[in-house]
């Protein structure tokens, strides 16, 4: 065997990816703002950064969401803008949507700041509808743009620390927490599945989904 042969090659690193923020338009984007638009934040993120691709949040200026599904042509072209600027849309993330299907009416008031705009001033009832049926078409859209996974938050209904393990709420309290949780994203699961889209939630500590513990249960009940 030659020298050439023995030598160990080092691995192909894979691409790196530039997280954006769940809330990016408005501190990044627009008129005072860093960016001026979408394209010139990604040719920032690929000739000053160095990345090979992008995630960007579901919904306007990104991806308009409502003409994915009702166009054809709206997909090829939107993914060979990012394409054409060096950063390739890898993945749609709805981490504001997620949270808004589950959360407590005051945590509504303390993230009204990071609401989108489809997202009225009604009940809370009516907040979650709505961002339920958000979740559904941002799922079919990533499926019609050719996306295998998507990423969100599970909501939080202000119960967080009645999973702690230090908490003094019941067992029974947290599993109630986790059927709610079921029932509340039963629908986004069943699309997800039937779209082949794996989905995934960030562990934040104020999320109802906050270790992989809960996250190995919320996946066992609900299957």
């Amino acid at each position: 065997m030659s020298t050439e042969e023995n030598v160990v090659k080092p691995a192909k690193s894979a691409p790196r990816v530039c997280l954006f923020l769940a809330q990016p338009a408005g501190t990044l984007i627009g008129p005072g703002k860093p960016f001026t638009n979408v394209w010139d934040l990604c040719k920032w993120a690929k000739n000053e950064c160095g990345y090979e691709g992008v995630t960007a949040p579901a919904g306007l200026p990104f991806v308009d969401i409502d003409e994915v599904l009702r166009s054809d042509s709206y997909g090829p072209d939107i993914l060979a803008k990012y394409k054409d600027c060096g950063t390739p849309l890898r993945r749609l993330e709805m981490h504001v949507v997620g949270q808004r299907m589950l959360m407590h009416p005051a945590n509504m008031i303390r993230y009204k700041m990071f609401a989108p705009d489809w997202i009225p001033n009604g009940s809370v009832q009516e907040q979650e509808a709505l961002a339920e049926k958000q979740a559904l078409n941002i799922v079919s859209a990533s499926a019609k743009l050719g996306f295998k996974e998507i990423v969100d938050f599970s909501g939080n209904r202000g119960w967080t620390a009645a999973k702690y393990p230090w908490s003094a709420y019941p067992l029974q309290w947290c599993l109630f927490i986790l059927l709610l949780l079921i029932h509340k994203h039963r629908k986004v699961l069943a699309t997800c599945a039937e779209c082949g889209i794996k989905r995934g939630f960030e562990l934040h500590p104020e999320e109802d989904l906050n270790s992989p513990l809960l996250l190995y249960l919320f996946r066992e009940l609900a299957k």
